[in-house]
């Protein structure tokens, strides 16, 4: 709706104000509605699998597990804020390697052609087959843009079907074309500073989003 699409325009703009300003718009918008007795979530994991990732693959599965599993996990707290509301969390993942890595995204779909499942032991165990060989990534920027847009287009009749949805990127680089200014210096930091060679773009990306 506009409110979304006025508060995305000024994170984009870098306003955090007026951000903030928009965040609360869209808040006191929903409160003014009736709670529905259940909810269901979607949330995409995209898991930056290039070689530089290997010290933190451990770490990435340790931090899906206590978003998924046990007593902290985001069900659990939201069960314990809204306790008269049934929540459903539906997991997809999506590892990627850069753009010249070859076989660029690794993803598998569930119970047919979704991406997503209710199973979070299922979820996870894919999770750990995924990061368990990061191997690629000939620069230091990597193709987060991508894996964004890739995400986004899933497009099976049950993908990205709950009313609210959020995507979670896991990663130690930048994105090409996005590199401190600090690095730019920096020999073999990024191969594709200049343009995308699929032509996308952040402002691409957002609208892919926004659908």
């Amino acid at each position: 709706d506009k409110t979304t699409h006025l508060y995305f325009d000024s994170l984009l703009s870098r306003k955090e104000t007026e951000a903030t300003k928009r965040f609360n718009d869209m808040y006191k918008s929903f409160k003014k509605g009736q709670m529905p007795s259940s909810i269901d979530l979607d949330i995409a994991l995209l898991v930056d699998l290039t070689g530089s990732m290997a010290p933190y693959a451990p770490s990435v599965v340790k931090t899906a597990n206590t978003m998924l599993m046990g007593s902290g996990s985001i069900s659990e707290k939201l069960k314990s804020s809204f306790p008269k509301i049934d929540f459903t969390l539906r997991i997809g993942i999506l590892g990627y390697r850069d753009i010249d890595d070859g076989q660029q995204f690794n993803e598998t779909t569930f119970g047919g052609a979704s991406h997503f499942t209710t199973d979070v032991n299922i979820a996870i165990h894919h999770l750990k087959s995924v990061t368990q060989s990061p191997s690629g990534g000939g620069d230091l920027a990597e193709d987060h843009l991508g894996a964004i847009d890739r995400a986004s287009k899933w497009s099976a009749d049950d993908d990205w079907a709950s009313p609210i949805k959020f995507m979670l990127l896991l990663t130690d680089s930048p994105t090409h074309g996005m590199v401190p200014e600090g690095s730019k210096g920096v020999a073999n930091v990024d191969n594709y500073a200049v343009r995308h060679p699929s032509g996308i773009t952040e402002n691409s990306v957002i609208e892919s989003l926004l659908k």
